[in-house]
């Protein structure tokens, strides 16, 4: 099980051998994150959420964001559990508090950290399906993914958040956004493979 969820992990190992987020992160990034806080589909997307004021993590969002990458919506949490194709379960506590980030391009889950933080990602093309379980007392994002034949399900508590709707909309948006995603991949393997074939006819 560790050594499947190894390349799920975002950033390097400390000397404990465990790896870690923010190895790379600038805190300091030339980042507006007003900009990105009024463009947002949720409005508890914040400056302040974006840069960490409430201190929730060891780094600000901004740190673990790409260039061009959006975060639409973010929410609070408590444990994430992961499970494998097998149903081996891991349970990982974060030292502050889990951080769930919707973005065009990926779901984010930040474990926040003390001196820094555990960072786990699902780009919009390895998104295989996404619910929302509020059947009980606790709410929990699933998502279902796949990479490299590897198959993950990520199980984030976000019970913390008051607004079971906008979860769902989140819910909503990442799996349009996944959809269409895949769409747009299987175009362009089938362009490519199109292409090829042309100049192997040629070639002949």
């Amino acid at each position: 099980m560790i050594l499947g969820l190894v390349s799920w992990l975002l950033g390097r190992p400390n000397p404990a051998g465990r790896l870690e987020g923010a190895a790379d992160a600038n805190p300091n990034a030339d980042v507006d994150v007003e900009k990105l806080a009024a463009e947002a589909r949720s409005d508890r997307v914040t400056t302040e959420v974006l840069s960490n004021e409430h201190d929730r993590s060891a780094y600000p969002l901004t740190a673990y964001l790409e260039e061009g990458e959006r975060p639409e919506y973010v929410f609070r949490g408590g444990d994430l559990m992961i499970s494998d194709e097998a149903e081996t379960l891991a349970r990982e506590h974060p030292s502050r508090e889990l951080q769930v980030v919707v973005s065009t391009r990926r779901v984010l889950f930040v474990m926040g950290g003390r001196r820094s933080d555990e960072l786990w990602e699902v780009p919009l093309a390895d998104v295989e399906g996404v619910y929302l379980d509020d059947e009980s007392s606790r709410q929990y994002i699933i998502v279902e993914s796949e990479r490299d034949d590897a198959a993950m399900t990520f199980f984030a508590d976000v019970t913390l958040n008051m607004n079971p709707t906008e979860v769902r909309e989140a819910v909503e948006f990442l799996e349009t956004s996944a959809t269409e995603t895949g769409e747009s991949e299987v175009e362009g393997k089938g362009d490519a493979e199109e292409e090829e074939e042309h100049h192997q006819r040629t070639d002949e």
